[in-house]
């Protein structure tokens, strides 16, 4: 990352066109980023509310998914036992791999700013997506 960063630094342009560079990729990196959420939301909620417990789940008119509709009985005891293994795997996944991911994010990110100089370890926001699409 830090040479990447001086990479950007070193280019011989006025500052409005480093600027419009640097905010055409994280508009593309924020936007993939995006549709990875959406993709593992939409993986989670198959297998786990639709294949597991039985939850009739169905997108709207407009909306794609990947998977078919799938007829399916609703089970709440497995529907209670699918909510709360997400909640306790999601918080493994943080506490183990990411422990800075805890919470909602402002705080590692105010932290990272004025203590790290903006380092945040790149699995940081992999877990946290990771954990986020399981809840």
């Amino acid at each position: 990352m830090r040479k990447w960063l001086a990479y950007v630094r070193s280019w011989e342009m006025p500052s409005t066109g480093k600027w419009l560079i640097l905010s055409a990729l994280i508009g593309v990196v924020a936007g993939l980023g995006a549709i990875v959420f959406q993709w593992l939301v939409q993986v989670v909620q198959h297998l786990a509310l639709v294949r597991v417990a039985g939850f009739p789940l169905s997108e709207a008119v407009a909306e794609y998914s990947p998977f078919p509709d799938v007829e399916t009985t609703l089970s709440p005891w497995r529907l209670l036992l699918v909510l709360a293994a997400g909640g306790l795997v999601a918080g493994w996944l943080a506490w183990r791999f990411a422990p800075e991911a805890s919470g909602h994010g402002t705080d590692a990110a105010i932290d990272a700013y004025h203590n790290r100089r903006g380092e945040i370890r790149w699995r940081t926001p992999l877990i946290k997506t990771l954990a986020s699409a399981i809840t």
